[in-house]
């Protein structure tokens, strides 16, 4: 989702954007009629914090790794099922691009929301997700699940021992959540090296950081010109798996 503020360079007020990876550069190829398009209408001021989501498995499972996941998911020809919080969401295209990576084939099992896809794969139900990490880590923790893989660059601090999916056996996987402040088109250069030092501050304070990593993220500032880059990437690479998915919301 978006949030907006207002924020004021006297005598001028603008609105800036609390934006997403699924607002950026995942709904504009979901939705054919969006009214706006998020690269052009709207400024990178900078990206202040991103998280990796977690591979994990049913335990009756019989595989301890992600390369024993994909032997297994060749070995049983599509059957193996995976949940997620809907066609189109991050949870679903995370395995998408997993696909497209290793050649192998999940079944989707799509749900409406997190909650009950999460229900089912508890009850072994379904056989993995690609999901968020403040759910299932404490979950993996427990016993309850088995985490195989993070899906961003980095390990997580809570379970350092999880490889990253990368590293465990797909170079180049990278499912990262990112979380950026927008502002207007044609924002001033000005404005934008000015609000994005102070967000570089910000960032960098110790209250900040802890708000931040407590709930699962991780700090990460990028200044606007490199954001802007950053999020066209993400761009070109989500609207390729939307693609491959064939997930539309409308």
């Amino acid at each position: 989702g978006v949030t907006g503020v207002q924020t004021c360079a006297l005598p001028i007020c603008y609105t800036l954007f609390f934006a997403t990876t699924g607002t950026m550069v995942i709904n504009p190829h979901l939705y054919t009629k969006l009214r706006h398009n998020p690269l052009t209408d709207l400024t990178p001021v900078a990206m202040v914090a991103s998280f990796p989501n977690v591979l994990v498995v049913h335990p009756s499972l019989p595989a301890k790794s992600v390369t024993e996941l994909i032997a297994l998911a060749r070995e049983r020809n599509g059957t193996l099922t995976y949940g997620s919080s809907g066609s189109g969401s991050s949870s679903h295209l995370a395995v998408v691009l997993l696909e497209s990576m290793t050649g192998v084939k999940f079944t989707h099992v799509p749900y409406k929301g997190s909650a009950p896809a999460m229900t089912d794969f508890l009850a072994g139900r379904i056989d993995l997700m690609i999901d968020n990490p403040t759910t299932h880590i404490p979950l993996a923790l427990a016993g309850k699940t088995r985490a195989l893989g993070m899906s961003g660059r980095t390990r997580s601090k809570q379970m350092p021992e999880v490889p990253t999916i990368a590293e465990a056996g797909v170079p180049g996987y990278d499912v990262t959540i990112w979380y950026a402040v927008m502002g207007p088109a044609k924002l001033p250069e000005a404005i934008v090296k000015r609000l994005s030092a102070n967000l570089e501050k910000v960032v960098a304070s110790p209250k900040v950081r802890e708000g931040l990593e407590g709930l699962g993220n991780d700090p990460m500032y990028m200044p606007s010109e490199e954001a802007n880059a950053f999020i066209h990437a993400e761009n070109r690479k989500w609207a390729e798996v939307v693609r491959v998915s064939g997930a539309r919301a409308e």
